[in-house]
């Protein structure tokens, strides 16, 4: 009995260090966990008012930005009296209101910068009534000349950047203060981390001894297995995710449920803005497909796939509805993914894009109608080119009959007008012939050549032509396609007026507007005309677009941008539908250096529509 005590008694000591060798570490574990825990969070609190602190100084800089657009367009408008300067002043107006509430909200526990964005909201209010009222005086009494009236409206604007330079400096001083609260709590956390290991690691030492390295030599080997299969899991996955996130298609897979487990970036792209998260969601509640044709709405993929009973399901042409109203035509493949006893564990869905499909489809009939349209006014031009000879020659021959004074006057005025339906013929023949080297023109030339077809009818439109030519504009280019440029934008020109006004045509010289370093000529075409309207203004150098209603066939401006941009220019418009400021100016700009080889042999049916 005494033997069996006597053994009891180390027994239930190993048992009592057996348990103290678990239990202290898992509560110097918890402990260890516990301060982690409160000391993330404190970093995640200080990280986010960090981050609060940048968001301030953002909205101050962009709310000052904001009252400084306004500022410059004001001071152009005074100074120049010109309406446009005030775009920047229109533009910024309708935002400078939003900033600052946006900035009170951010303030708002702030009292020193409430206070400071208060006083800017206040000094950029008494700004903004200012302006209008110097503006009024600006469009009713002319130049405003007064010294103090100027002086005002900058000694509100010196006022709002005093004001915004405090909020700044107050805020870059609760930046510092609390990265220098990071940085003690990072040293607390390394601190802390020591120690507790150092503790946790002599409490394993001293009670664990030889009992435990069994278990810790078992651990480490399970440690190290789970460590290789998680190196391999994140290998996979990761090669996973390249191997789908290249693919040219939207890739969306779910669970056994319908709900969206993973998302490649091109399926995040067509049915959001391509950073939303759509893991959780059904995909009831984010795939909307209608009937390209019908409109009616398909079933959800889903849906459609697990009650098929088949294991893969493939749709035609549809469109896909997102959520901002806006279409893309694509198709879709659906299959069930199953594991190793066959059992469906979820669905992938595929959809493809066929956006640039339909755009290159689009682009190649644009470019067969364009190139049988070529074919059949060359063709036409051809076939009455001789008939019209023959008939100047009998008209010619019958001038020189004998007859009175008055019939060889209509026969001579009927010659003439013949000889220019020739010459008409003869320059749609040079456009389908003209040789395709370029050659050193003046533009001045060209455009006095065209004005010159166009001159009948300036003159009873009772138009006013002003010409202002800097320069003879020497440029390397094809000169037939020049005066097919030309022509196009003078008979719009004309087009738009549709009666009396003015017909204005610069040359001068210029730079271009994306390298300053390229020199060139710029031609500048200017009507009084109405305007162009809003709606077309985005697309109106496309294909078939045009604000002609069914005048236009929406070919030309499009084929001016595309010989311009042949010759490494730009083609640009300016327009204005205000009443009694309307008008719309075309500007072509041309480089003065020669046209390459490869731009030569391009051919205006196979040039990108953009």
């Amino acid at each position: 009995m005494s033997n069996h005590e006597g053994m009891e008694e180390p027994l239930q000591s190993f048992r009592r260090h057996l348990r103290l060798a678990f239990i202290l570490p898992i509560l110097l574990a918890g402990l260890v966990g516990a301060v982690f825990v409160a000391q993330t969070y404190y970093l995640r609190d200080t990280f986010r008012s960090v981050e609060k602190s940048y968001l301030v100084e953002a909205r101050t800089r962009t709310a000052v930005k904001l009252a400084m657009d306004m500022e410059t367009g004001l001071r152009g408008y005074l100074l120049t009296g010109e309406d446009h300067f005030l775009d920047p002043y229109r533009q910024a107006e309708p935002q400078v209101g939003p900033a600052f509430d946006d900035l009170l909200a951010l303030v708002r526990f702030n009292s020193e910068q409430y206070r400071a964005v208060i006083r800017m909201r206040t000094y950029f209010d008494d700004w903004h009534d200012y302006a209008r009222r110097m503006i009024a005086v600006r469009q009713h009494s002319g130049p405003v000349t007064d010294i103090r009236l100027n002086l005002e409206g900058k000694q509100m604007m010196d006022l709002i950047r005093r004001d915004s330079d405090e909020v700044v400096q107050l805020e870059q001083a609760n930046i510092q203060s609390r990265i220098e609260s990071v940085s003690r709590t990072v040293r607390v956390i390394f601190g802390t981390t020591i120690i507790l290991s150092l503790l946790l690691g002599m409490m394993l030492a001293v009670f664990s001894r030889h009992n435990m390295s069994s278990a810790a030599g078992s651990y480490d080997a399970a440690l190290n297995t789970a460590h290789q299969r998680t190196q391999e899991y994140k290998e996979s996955q990761r090669w996973l995710e390249a191997v789908l996130g290249s693919i040219g298609d939207g890739v969306i897979v779910t669970d056994n449920s319908g709900a969206i487990v993973f998302t490649n970036p091109l399926a995040k792209n067509l049915l959001g803005d391509g950073s939303q998260l759509f893991a959780g969601y059904f995909t009831s509640e984010v795939i909307h497909l209608v009937d390209e044709f019908s409109r009616e709405p398909l079933p959800d993929p889903f849906a459609q796939i697990t009650s098929s009973g088949q294991t893969s399901v493939s749709t035609g042409r549809m469109m896909l509805r997102r959520d901002d109203h806006r279409e893309i035509p694509v198709t879709q493949v659906a299959s069930i993914l199953r594991d190793d006893s066959g059992h469906a564990t979820g669905v992938v869905i595929v959809l493809r894009d066929l956006t640039q499909q339909r755009m290159s489809e689009r682009a190649l009939q644009s470019s067969e109608k364009l190139a049988s349209m070529g074919r059949l006014a060359a063709s036409v031009a051809h076939e009455i080119h001789n008939p019209l000879d023959a008939m100047g020659n009998l008209l010619y021959l019958l001038e020189h009959q004998s007859m009175d004074d008055s019939a060889k006057t209509y026969v001579r005025l009927a010659r003439e007008e013949l000889e220019r339906i020739t010459a008409i013929s003869e320059q749609m023949l040079t456009f389908s012939r003209e040789a395709r080297k370029p050659v050193t023109i003046k533009l001045s030339e060209v455009v006095d050549n065209v004005l010159s077809l166009f001159m009948p009818r300036i003159r009873r439109m009772n138009v006013v032509l002003i010409k202002q030519y800097a320069q003879s504009g020497e440029v390397v280019a094809l000169p037939g396609e020049m005066r097919q440029v030309f022509s196009n934008l003078v008979g719009n020109a004309l087009d738009a007026m549709n009666g009396s006004g003015r017909l204005i045509i610069r040359i001068e010289e210029s730079r271009s507007w994306t390298d300053q370093s390229v020199n060139g000529v710029r031609v500048l075409i200017c009507d009084t005309g109405p305007g162009i309207p809003v709606e077309v203004r985005g697309t109106l150098m496309e294909p078939f677009v045009t604000s002609k209603g069914e005048k236009g066939t929406g070919l030309g401006l499009w084929v001016c941008r595309g010989i311009v941009e042949k010759h490494h220019g730009a083609l640009r418009f300016h327009t204005s539908t205000t009443p009694g400021h309307s008008g719309t100016c075309f500007s072509v700009f041309l480089p003065t250096g020669a046209v390459s080889e490869d731009t030569q042999s391009q051919s205006m049916a196979g040039r990108k529509v953009s």
